[in-house]
């Protein structure tokens, strides 16, 4: 076993994506480095991708190319969005009459789309910048018919913010930055867990 893969099995404790973690630890000095990236980053809009944490990989392993691979996570995460954004249009017609039986009344559901709609902005930004699931985002937005230019405007500028504070912090103080991830991971996993359901509790 490498360094490398101490390294990462040591900073990534999930089972079930630690062989994706190291095989990106071990790609991202290859030719096909960027290639990769961008192909993660774009899927990660509309299927689920810890686009957070192959960011933080790739830019403790670039430190050179911070800003480069969070601008490059943002564009192409977003245009990734877009496509989650459109399933979110196309499937409705099939996933409501299920999701109206096992999931939300109607009811509730059409008062939460109102307000989605209403505050748009504010949803749709924090959402983006904090640390939920995008593709549920964009899922979300085709869902409620959200304008799809509002919604790509703000998702850049949330994702943007986000992946730009990341690679910032990252940019000053490096590799002890895995000891924070490392010490709070759980904690902030758990917060958003948590913030999830109480959104699916409020939505039935």
């Amino acid at each position: 076993r490498t360094n490398k893969d101490r390294k990462y099995r040591k900073l990534f404790k999930r089972e079930s994506m630690k062989s994706l973690y190291l095989w990106i630890g071990r790609q991202v000095h290859t030719k096909y480095a960027t290639l990769i990236f961008a192909v993660l980053s774009f899927i990660g809009g509309f299927f689920f991708m810890p686009l957070t944490t192959i960011l933080t990989v790739y830019c403790l392993e670039k430190r050179n190319k911070i800003f480069f691979y969070a601008v490059l996570a943002t564009l192409l995460s977003v245009a990734g969005g877009v496509v989650g954004y459109l399933i979110g249009i196309f499937l409705w017609d099939f996933l409501s009459p299920i999701l109206f039986k096992y999931v939300v009344n109607p009811q509730h559901f059409e008062y939460c789309q109102v307000q989605y709609v209403k505050y748009q902005t504010q949803a749709i930004f924090w959402t983006t910048l904090l640390p939920l699931p995008y593709e549920v985002i964009a899922y979300s937005a085709g869902f409620c018919r959200i304008p799809i230019v509002n919604f790509v405007t703000l998702s850049i500028l949330g994702r943007g913010i986000r992946f730009s504070i990341l690679g910032t912090a990252i940019y000053i103080w490096g590799p002890t930055i895995n000891k924070i991830i490392d010490k709070y991971f759980y904690i902030i996993f758990l917060i958003v867990l948590t913030s999830f359901a109480a959104m699916v509790y409020l939505a039935r």
